[in-house]
Formats: structure tokens, sequence, C-alpha cells
């Protein structure tokens, strides 16, 4: 009987015990419930963190969904542009507050936000970069989410590696010139275009903001054609050489020459990179040997380059000009009086038949 009783004893302070330990977690619980912040408070903090620059208080403050990754960067970002934008701050905390007002059905905060009369509820609640909302749950608070962007880039140009923020994201095809990314944070991108030709790498770079856009979606055209130039002479027959090779082309003869070109028919040739690497220069085969014009070095700007060669540039093309000058008399007078064109070795086939007729 004894030990009954003792028995009966040990288990009231037991039960005490944990009525008590129950008794706590509910008063802290409600302590937790009745003392967590609100939308407002929240949005405060965001307001102050950001005037602030203050990265660690908004990293606990603003979340990322599933598929978006926002980054210190981001954050960052979003700093400067505040600063770069005074009134965006302004008007992302009167959102915020409007959504959070929603959210409690405060009446007295809707009549004091402005934004309540420009916009219904349903557009509030889908409004800005940042937004506020509560998290599911018995005791739930608030939340600041940042809304995903989607960035649309395309090129001009087949085989153009496209690159954001250094990631490449796509290398073009003809039919296939574009990419949207989709989920990505707000914030400042670098797009990047590159494609490599024959004379040439043609790169082409833009800075883009994802903020303010109320279709939260953005799209940047690249534009990689590069300059094209002519290449062109006085005179025909004209073969272009670039870097030292021959490229199986002629120059074009211009418009004002004595052979009456057409500029307008001129052939372009390039993209060249106008970094210096790039040398054209012009060759033609005369009686006397081969002239050439003088390496032009392509440059920013340029839209034609001249290839004339000119047959008299140095002593020995002169000297052999002279020469050829005197066999042709010599062979021209030889012909004549043995009455055979075939003497003639310095002129061209249409001049040693014209002698052949007169003969």
């Amino acid at each position: 009987m004894e030990t009954e009783k003792v028995s009966k004893k040990r288990k009231k302070p037991l039960i005490l015990i944990l009525l008590g330990l129950f008794l706590i977690g509910i008063v802290a619980t409600f302590y937790m419930y009745f003392t967590r912040p609100s939308g407002e408070e929240i949005v405060n903090q965001f307001e102050a963190a950001v005037n602030q620059g203050d990265i660690n208080t908004l990293e606990k403050l603003v979340k990322g969904n599933k598929e978006m990754k926002l980054t210190k960067k981001n954050l960052e970002q979003l700093i400067s542009y505040a600063k770069d934008e005074p009134s965006y701050l302004k008007e992302s905390v009167f959102i915020m507050k409007a959504q959070a007002a929603i959210e409690e059905k405060d009446k007295d905060a809707k009549l004091q936000n402005p934004i309540f009369k420009m916009a219904t509820e349903g557009e509030i609640l889908q409004a800005g970069d940042y937004y506020i909302s509560k998290e599911d749950g018995l005791f739930s608070s608030y939340q600041i989410y940042a809304r995903p962007y989607s960035l649309t880039v395309s090129s001009d140009q087949a085989d153009t590696v496209i690159k954001v923020n250094g990631d490449e994201s796509l290398t073009t095809k003809e039919g296939n010139l574009e990419t949207t990314i989709q989920n990505l944070p707000p914030g400042t991108y670098t797009v990047t275009g590159s494609k490599k030709y024959e004379y040439a790498e043609i790169n082409s770079k833009e800075e883009i903001n994802l903020f303010e856009d109320d279709t939260f979606s953005e799209s940047v055209s690249l534009e990689l054609t590069g300059e094209q130039l002519a290449i062109e002479s006085d005179v025909e027959d004209i073969s272009i050489f670039i870097n030292g090779k021959d490229i199986g082309k002629k120059a074009t003869v211009k418009e004002d020459s004595i052979f009456g070109g057409n500029d307008e028919d001129a052939e372009l040739f390039g993209p060249f990179s106008t970094d210096g690497s790039i040398k054209v220069h012009g060759e033609a085969k005369f009686p006397w040997g081969i002239a050439k014009s003088e390496p032009q070095t392509i440059k920013e700007d340029m839209t034609s380059v001249d290839v004339t060669p000119k047959p008299f540039a140095d002593k020995t093309n002169k000297d052999q000009v002279v020469q050829t000058i005197n066999d042709f008399a010599k062979q021209r007078i030889q012909a004549l009086v043995k009455k055979d064109a075939k003497i003639i070795k310095t002129a061209s086939d249409n001049i040693v038949k014209e002698y052949a007729e007169d003969i």
C-alpha cells in the first residue's frame, strides 16, 4: 500500500511539469505571433537597407522563387539603381505597402496610399520588381520576393556566340537567331555577341537594366554584320591581295576612270578588322613586269581602298619601262622592214594583230 502512494505522488509532479511546458509553449507562440513585424514594418526595413546599402539585411528580407537564384550581386545592383533613380525606391515602397494593406484588409492604409487611386487591387498585387506577401501557415509572416524577368536576345547573323553576363546562352544558326532566358532577378545584365569572319572578329555589347518594366520582359538585338568596303582601281585587271595573299578577285574600276566604271556596281569586301592587322594592295602584270600598289592598312570609317599600282614608283620599274619601250621601238621597225609582225615580243596580242593586218 505504501508503494502505491509513492508512485502516485511521483506522477503528479511530472504531469505538472508537462502542463507547465505546454503553457509556456503556448505563451511563447502567441508572443511570437503578436510581436512579429507587420507588412509595413518589413517594407520599412527594406527601404532603410537599400538607402544604407545594407546587403546583409536585404539578403534576409528578399527571396527569389524556386526557379530564380537571387544573388548578392543582384542586391548590389538594386542599391546602385535606386541611387541613380531616386523615384524608383519610393514607388517600390508605395507598391509593397499597398500590397500589405490588401493582405491585412487595412482600410486606413488604403486611404493613405495614392496608388489605390490609380490601380485596382489585382493590378497592385501584380506590380513592382519586388513584392510582399504572407507565407503559408498558421502563424505566417511577411516575406519580400523578387519578381522574375525574361530576356530575349537575338542576332542578325548566324554563327554568333551570345553570352549573358559571361555565360554562353546560344550559338545562332540559320532559322534560329534568338533565345529567351527566363527567371532572371531584377538587375543589370551585360549581353555580348561575337562572330568570326575571314578577316575579322566582330563583337557587339549591350548593357540592359531589368528594372521598372510592367511586362517584366525585355529584348535586345545585336548587330554583327560588320562594315564592308569597296576595293577600287583606276585601271582594269588589278588583282586584290589581302595580307600578301591573292584572293582571286579583281578591283572594281572607278566610275571616273577612263575605263568608265560604275561605283554603284562596286563589289564590297569584308568585314575587316580595324586593329591594324589587315593590309590591302593591288597587283597588275605589265610587259615589263609586275607593278604593285602601296599596302594600305584598314582603319575605322574607311568606305573604299584604292589599289591602283604605280608603275613608276621605283627606279627598277622605271628602268624596265624604258627598256620595254626601247625594245618595242626596235622590234616594230624590224617587223615593218621584214614584214613579219611576230618579231614584236613586247606588246599585247591585240597590238601584234594590228601590225600584222597593216603589214
